[in-house]
């Protein structure tokens, strides 16, 4: 599809769902930022200051509508960040609709749950929430330090300490109460802002409703699989996310799926952020907030690079 046909699809679609489209792409190509470095986009409050813009910008305009489509292509980031987008988007839109053509991992999975639905194509994964610490020289799920406290607890807490394997006593040697506590109290953390979102997105009515949401919020946070777990839209939705693949929904998909792909191969470092709102048609469509429209180009797709990424808090 040609640029001037797709923006002429994208805009007949926001003039009939009388919506605002917005794209949170990031691009999949690392940009060099010295010799020896190179940077991909990930969730940052660079984002942030850039959804805020267009958002109000809008809103002086009175031109911001009540429903929000937002397109989602991340591989995640900051955990606060992603959260602070979260609730904004919350608070500002009536009704939300996400789409992942193909990746909303981790700070992405927050963003959905924003959402009052979610539809992901045959490719897309969400991923767990559970934020990310540095640990030993490496980064772990800070769930994981209370799942290797339960488990020693199950195997030897009834146990005197001599009976207690040596390799075993070594490694209990080394649990730390205060790193426990700091551990806890991030995905603690976590899971009160998924309970929260969903709560805010999916309106429960009953104590059944909210038990389920508390279900869904403990299984993305507290996990006992990998960060990097890809959750396709059949898992999304035995745990609890309101997955939308009617057909309505898969033909909208199939064109920000291309709308994705045209911004992928920018060089940036951060999230591709433009957007297009309902207008007459004696106006112009808007693809960005920061260039004019007359000037605004899709840009053409490209193949990753392979250039090292440089790994962020909570990614």
């Amino acid at each position: 599809m040609k640029p001037d046909e797709m923006t002429e699809s994208l805009q007949k679609i926001a003039d009939e769902q009388q919506a605002l489209i917005l794209s949170f792409v990031a691009p999949d190509r690392s940009v060099r930022i010295s010799p020896v470095g190179a940077m991909s986009a990930s969730i940052d409050i660079d984002d942030l200051y850039e959804i805020e813009k267009v958002i109000e910008d809008l809103d002086d305009e009175g031109r911001l509508p009540k429903k929000l489509h937002l397109v989602i292509q991340t591989p995640g980031g900051l955990v606060h960040v992603s959260t602070k987008i979260a609730n904004y988007l919350r608070r500002t839109f009536k009704e939300i609709h996400a789409f992942v053509p193909y990746e909303a991992s981790s700070g992405g999975t927050v963003l959905c749950l924003a959402a009052d639905r979610i539809t992901m194509g045959k490719l897309a994964n969400l991923t767990p929430i559970d934020p990310q610490r540095p640990y030993d020289d490496t980064w772990v799920s800070t769930a994981s330090y209370q799942r290797a406290v339960n488990n020693f607890e199950e195997k030897f807490g009834k146990k005197r300490p001599a009976e207690i394997p040596p390799p075993y006593q070594q490694m209990c040697a080394r649990l730390d109460p205060v790193t426990l506590t700091e551990m806890n109290k991030s995905w603690q953390d976590t899971a009160d802002v998924a309970i929260n979102l969903l709560e805010r997105s999916y309106k429960p009515t009953n104590k059944e409703d909210r038990a389920k949401i508390m279900r869904t919020a403990l299984t993305l946070t507290f996990t006992p699989n990998p960060h990097g777990h890809m959750i396709d839209s059949e898992e999304a939705e035995s745990i609890g996310l309101r997955i939308d693949q009617s057909k309505k929904s898969e033909i909208l998909l199939k064109s920000y799926k291309k709308w994705v792909k045209s911004m992928l191969g920018e060089e940036k470092i951060t999230h591709v952020i433009n957007h297009f709102i309902p207008q007459n048609d004696t106006q112009k469509s808007t693809t960005s907030a920061a260039e004019p429209a007359e000037k605004a180009q899709l840009p053409k797709a490209s193949k990753p690079t392979t250039d090292a990424k440089v790994k962020k808090e909570g990614k």
